[in-house]
């Protein structure tokens, strides 16, 4: 028991140690803006809706 509980914990740390942060934050953050809408649902819950739409400039339109 106590071998599968080290073996367990080695995992856990070895899985968070090699997690990398997400690139290019800054990037995402400048080009895209991120919206947070709660929904009301029929059963009297509220549901939690993140979106993202990319920001529009002149360079980006279809016209």
């Amino acid at each position: 028991m106590k071998q599968l509980l080290l073996l367990t914990g080695f995992v856990l740390c070895c899985t968070f140690a090699f997690a990398q942060p997400p690139k290019d934050t800054a990037y995402i953050r400048d080009h895209y803006t991120k919206m947070e809408k709660y929904i009301p649902m029929r059963d009297g819950k509220t549901c939690l809706l993140l979106f993202t739409c990319p920001k529009i400039n002149q360079k980006n339109t279809l016209s």
